[in-house]
């Protein structure tokens, strides 16, 4: 992980699933954006909107039609084609949008001439969590990283399937004894 990301004038995370809210206490807690001046978190979820306001964040209720505003760095973090249209929707032109999200189904629209004549990067994927361990262990450990803010719910390993049918902001199974 870099130490610091590039100086932005603000932030702008969307999401219809709360997971979103990782990346901005990431980017709270190890101060990797320290000029950011704001974190918006946009999603249609009361209970998702109230834990992004304790976290800091300026929460934003939307039903991801018309777009509040355009922004340099846009995160999408959903599961729907609406939310990540939304999202690359306000991202401003020669901006970035990163999606962490997983479509389901063959095809999901992006309007692509859209990114194109705005200049817009898109980035779409998963992060490499094995990989990345080595880095972020010593930041829990050292309490600089609190991922149990946005956890809000635990299952054991057995109860798992049961409770990915569930309602969890964010899921986390464990396999301790």
């Amino acid at each position: 992980m870099p130490d610091e990301f590039p100086p932005m004038n603000s932030l702008l995370a969307f999401a219809t699933a709360a997971r979103v809210l990782s990346f901005k206490q990431a980017a709270e807690e190890l101060h990797l954006s320290p000029s950011a001046g704001s974190v918006t978190f946009a999603n249609d979820s009361v209970e998702a909107l109230e834990l992004a306001s304790e976290l800091g964040a300026i929460p934003r209720e939307t039903d991801f039609g018309k777009r509040a505003g355009r922004f340099p760095i846009v995160m999408d973090c959903g599961l729907r084609s609406e939310g990540l249209n939304y999202s690359l929707g306000s991202t401003e032109p020669e901006g970035i949008c990163q999606s962490v999200s997983f479509f389901p189904g063959a095809k999901t629209p992006v309007p692509l001439g859209k990114l194109y004549t705005l200049g817009i990067q898109f980035f779409i994927g998963r992060a490499h969590a094995a990989s990345l361990l080595p880095e972020v262990m010593p930041l829990i450990e050292s309490g600089r990283l609190a991922p149990e803010k946005v956890t809000t719910r635990v299952v054991a390993w057995e109860e798992a399937p049961e409770a990915y049918l569930e309602h969890a902001l964010k899921l986390v199974v464990s396999r301790a004894d």
